[in-house]
């Protein structure tokens, strides 16, 4: 992301320039596919929209992804406090079979430093309280004022080729 070329003010690199442009209430704009294309719903069509390939699967529901960014003073961090649908499938005696779409409840802690920019927090740690072993690793990414990635590596099952798709699933959020 290129910045313009004015100068920037004192108060855009301190703490609650920052916290004003990062915390509140976040919708999900996209659910994509960074890997090859996948049919999850057996419809015979494949997507890289998410979206559109967890219409149809069991416990999808679109408007239960969210996020909301809170701020602690005191420590200088903030918490990134996301809600996710996750493709699950169970591997018994070597037949996968897809389960449907679970909710996960991820929490990343970013801490600030003092002269951050709010297009320099980033977050790679995450706690769940939801343990799912197809989750490889989850992190945010592409922080701007009112908008933010979240990145989640977990394989899919690709029910026409009958087969696991690794890959990353990557959802935008936007802030209301």
């Amino acid at each position: 992301m290129l910045d313009s070329c004015s100068e920037k003010g004192p108060n855009d690199y301190d703490f609650d320039y920052v916290k004003n442009q990062l915390c509140g209430v976040y919708q999900n704009t996209e659910i994509s596919w960074s890997g090859l294309i996948v049919d999850l719903n057996g419809d015979g069509i494949g997507h890289r929209d998410l979206d559109e390939e967890f219409q149809g699967c069991p416990g999808y529901v679109k408007d239960w992804t969210c996020a909301e960014v809170k701020s602690d003073y005191s420590k200088k961090t903030f918490l990134f406090d996301v809600k996710v649908p996750v493709y699950v499938i169970t591997q018994v005696g070597g037949q996968i079979s897809p389960v449907g779409v679970l909710f996960m409840q991820f929490n990343f802690n970013a801490n600030w430093k003092e002269g951050m920019s709010v297009n320099n927090v980033t977050a790679t740690g995450f706690s769940s309280q939801n343990t799912i072993s197809v989750v490889k690793i989850a992190h945010v990414t592409s922080v701007t004022a009112g908008s933010f990635e979240v990145q989640v590596e977990y394989p899919l099952y690709d029910q026409i080729e009958k087969k696991l798709v690794e890959g990353e699933a990557r959802y935008t959020f936007k802030k209301y």
